[in-house]
């Protein structure tokens, strides 16, 4: 009997090893692979007005001038949070503040950019959002974020706005500082990839 559960436990213990040892050898197609599930982005097509979302600024407004004016003539950007970094130099700039004025200086028309100055997380924009595209009639607006935050945003943004008769299309920025294929051999792309994966969970739980 004791060599029968020696057995046993040898078998289970050289089960586990070859599936640990399996998962190191594909460890690179299975990250890409998660980060590639974050990324659910659309063609860009033409639309009423564009929405860059607070957060990650420059990678945000460059990919937003990349729409603009070709398939997005107005340009709006959204958020209230107040940057920390900014604060410490005695500045109060929210996100859409910090975002309108990179439009500006890359040579975006004053009167073709708006700004929202509400919302703390991406649920929240998203309400601003349809109100404010509601308001002005707008039948399809575009979403700019960043492209892991694309697959979440497709499920905040398109099912409430397709109810309410408008077609959204979402954008994804590439990011600056990590390439989406090997987003775990920086820092910046790991911290990126787990947060979206927690709220991803966060978002199905909460919404």
């Amino acid at each position: 009997m004791k060599k029968k559960s020696i057995r046993k436990w040898g078998l289970r213990l050289g089960g586990f090893l070859l599936v640990v040892l399996v998962l190191f050898l594909l460890r690179h197609p299975i990250l890409r692979g998660m980060g590639n599930y974050l990324a659910k982005t659309d063609s860009p097509t033409k639309v009423d007005a564009a929405f860059v979302l607070s957060g990650a600024s420059e990678e945000r407004t460059k990919r937003a001038l990349e729409m603009y004016p070709e398939f997005a003539p107005l340009l709006f950007t959204t958020g209230e949070i107040v940057s920390q970094d900014l604060t410490a130099l005695g500045l109060s700039y929210t996100g859409a503040e910090v975002m309108r004025d990179a439009l500006l200086a890359e040579g975006a028309d004053s009167l073709d950019v708006g700004i929202i100055k509400k919302g703390t997380s991406t649920y929240e924009e998203s309400e601003e959002i349809l109100g404010f595209a509601l308001a002005r009639g707008f039948k399809r607006v575009m979403i700019v974020s960043s492209i892991h935050h694309t697959r979440r945003i497709h499920g905040v943004f398109t099912h409430k706005f397709r109810e309410a008769g408008i077609e959204v299309v979402i954008i994804g920025a590439e990011p600056l500082t990590y390439s989406p294929r090997t987003w775990w051999h920086h820092e910046d792309g790991l911290i990126m990839v787990t947060n979206e994966y927690l709220k991803l969970l966060y978002y199905w739980w909460r919404y």
